[in-house]
């Protein structure tokens, strides 16, 4: 088994001033990149989306995180660096809840151009996936194979399944932070002979 981090990105501060009483529905990870690869990730896990002017934006739903694009780079070519002697997987993935009926087609063209970028500058890093979050219809194909990943975080998982609790069932989907405070340590116990890679919040 081979750790996975669920929106890397997602450990930084709003963008905005009135994000931050809704910061805890967000978050998924409190390391930075950096420290993220020096606990083990392997895997990393990019959520972006597009102003109406077409600069990107780091997102995890409708939060908008204080990532500049250059402070994006540098965390690439720090893992394209490590990449060069270790496997290094980023999936990327247009995050939208839900289409934009004005602008889907400039949201999509900003992505595609996003990801052949990426593809042709880091080219040591695996990069998987490029589909839109809303259907997870592939907009940009990568050329690597998706390797297995076993998805235990909030929104993949729940810490009940009463039909009759759903108000319950739905408490680890706005605050990932419990979830991964109560099977966190079991989830990683349980998996370590997964052949593949164990997606995490708050690793």
């Amino acid at each position: 088994m081979i750790l996975a981090s669920h929106n890397s990105w997602s450990y930084a501060n709003p963008k905005y001033w009135y994000m931050y009483p809704f910061r805890f529905m967000s978050k998924c990870q409190n390391k930075d990149v950096i420290d993220q690869w020096v606990h083990g990730v392997r895997m990393f896990d990019l959520r972006i989306n597009f102003d109406d002017y077409g600069c990107m934006q780091v997102r995890h739903g409708i939060m908008t995180f204080d990532i500049s694009y250059n402070y994006l780079m540098n965390d690439l070519s720090f893992l394209n660096n490590k990449a060069k002697d270790e496997s290094i997987y980023l999936r990327v993935i247009l995050e939208q809840n839900r289409p934009d009926r004005l602008n889907q087609n400039f949201r999509e063209w900003n992505f595609r151009r996003f990801c052949e970028a990426l593809a042709e500058h880091f080219t040591n890093i695996k990069f998987i996936e490029g589909v839109r979050k809303f259907d997870w219809k592939e907009i940009y194909h990568f050329n690597t194979p998706k390797p297995q990943i076993l998805d235990k975080y909030n929104s993949a998982t729940s810490i009940t399944n009463k039909v009759n609790k759903k108000w319950y069932s739905k408490l680890d989907d706005w605050w990932p932070w419990l979830y991964a405070t109560l099977y966190n340590h079991d989830n990683y116990g349980k998996n370590i002979d997964f052949e593949g890679y164990l997606m995490m919040d708050f690793i």
